[in-house]
Parts: C-alpha cells; structure tokens; sequence
C-alpha cells in the first residue's frame, strides 16, 4: 500500500491573487498521482479533507511576509508588500482570517 498526501492545485488559502497562480503553477493535480499510480498497477481511491481554519490576521500576514510558505518565494520584496497589502484589503482589517484547509490522500493498492 502507498499513501501520499497533498494538496488541491486549486485552494482557498487567504493569499493575495499572483501567489494563487504560483501556487497552482507549482501544485501538481491530484489527478497527476492518481495517473502515475493507475499506470503502474495500483488500484488507487481518493479522498479530500476539509480542515476548517481561523487564524488571527496579523499572524497570517506577518507568516506571509515571512515567506513561510515556497510559493512566497517567488515574489520580490516589493512584490510580496503589494500582496500583503492586497490581503489586507480583500479581509477589511478583520481580527482573524478564516479559510478551508484541503487535504488529498491517495490510497493505492496492489493486487496480490
């Protein structure tokens, strides 16, 4: 048996909009694995989880300034200001931000 864990190439991470297209450049689908894993004679199930999230605003953009994720990485300074700003924005100086955490496990088998 092999389980992998990842994420949806589409997300509802309360990033500003550029970092969502990074994020889903970077983020294989989960239909990617599901392929590999089929072609190499697994049978293979999916499941997706939804975590619910809330965390407090200034933390969230204090991490994203951080770049605490790689898809932060991709960005300039100034850039990653800009979309910090663009947070901020979207949630209207609200004290916490809440979002859906996803994750995707991919179960695959073989046949005996």
């Amino acid at each position: 048996m092999c389980l992998t864990c990842t994420r949806p190439d589409i997300v509802e991470y309360p990033f500003f909009d550029a970092a969502l297209e990074v994020w889903k450049r970077q983020q294989p689908p989960m239909e990617h694995y599901v392929g590999i894993m089929e072609r190499a004679g697994f049978s293979v199930s999916v499941e997706v989880c939804d975590y619910p999230a809330t965390l407090g605003t200034e933390w969230w953009l204090e991490m994203v300034a951080n770049r605490f994720w790689s898809t932060f990485s991709h960005f300039s300074d100034e850039e990653l200001a800009a979309g910090i700003e663009e947070i901020k924005a979207k949630h209207g100086g609200a004290e916490s931000i809440s979002f859906t955490e996803k994750m995707v496990f991919i179960t695959a088998t073989k046949p005996a």
